[in-house]
C-alpha cells in the first residue's frame, strides 16, 4: 500500500466538511470538488504548453477558456487520484458554447470560495462602503462576492444597533 493513499492529516482537516457542490446551466448540473495543488499545477502546464504550440491562439480569451476546461474537467472527477473518465470531459466541453464553459467555472471559483477554510476579514471601511451600496441598491447584493457577502453578514450580525 502507497503511504500516500491514506493522508490522516487531509481526513483530520475536512472532517465534516462536504467539498462537493453543484453547479448548474439552466436544466443541467454537475457535482465538482476544488482541485488538488497537483491538479492545478498540471492545469496550468497544459494550458502553457498548448499556447506555446499555436502561438496563433496565445490570447487572455483563449488562455481563460483553455484553463477553464481544465478545472472543470478534473473538478468534475470525484476522486483526483481515479482514472474514470471526468463527467465533464472535452466532448461535452467542446459542444458547449465559450460563455456556457466560462460560466461554470465562474460557479465552480464559487464553490471552492465557499469551502475555503479560512475566508479573509475585510476591514470595516470596505463593509461599510457595501452596507451603503446595497441599501442604495439592493440588488446589488447579487453581485457580491462570496467572500463579501459572508464578511456583510458576519458584520451586520454583530453591529449593535
Amino acid at each position: 500500500m502507497n503511504p500516500h493513499d491514506s493522508l490522516p492529516d487531509l481526513e483530520a482537516m475536512r472532517l465534516g466538511v462536504s467539498y462537493q457542490f453543484k453547479i448548474k446551466i439552466r436544466q443541467w448540473s454537475c457535482v465538482l470538488r476544488p482541485v488538488t495543488v497537483g491538479e492545478h499545477m498540471a492545469i496550468n502546464a497544459e494550458v502553457f504548453r498548448l499556447l506555446q504550440e499555436a502561438s496563433d491562439m496565445n490570447t487572455a480569451v483563449n488562455e481563460n477558456y483553455l484553463l477553464a476546461k481544465g478545472f472543470l474537467k478534473a473538478a468534475s472527477k470525484l476522486d483526483p487520484a481515479s482514472t474514470q473518465e471526468p463527467r465533464l470531459n472535452d466532448f461535452l466541453l467542446d459542444r458547449m458554447s465559450v460563455d456556457e464553459v466560462l460560466y461554470a467555472y465562474k460557479q465552480y471559483l464559487a464553490g471552492t470560495e465557499l469551502v475555503n477554510p479560512e475566508l479573509e476579514s475585510l476591514p470595516v471601511e470596505i463593509l461599510e462602503a457595501l452596507v451603503e451600496q446595497v441599501k442604495k441598491s439592493p440588488s446589488a447584493v447579487i453581485e457580491l462576492s462570496s467572500l463579501e457577502l459572508t464578511n456583510l453578514v458576519r458584520y451586520l450580525a454583530t453591529k449593535s444597533g
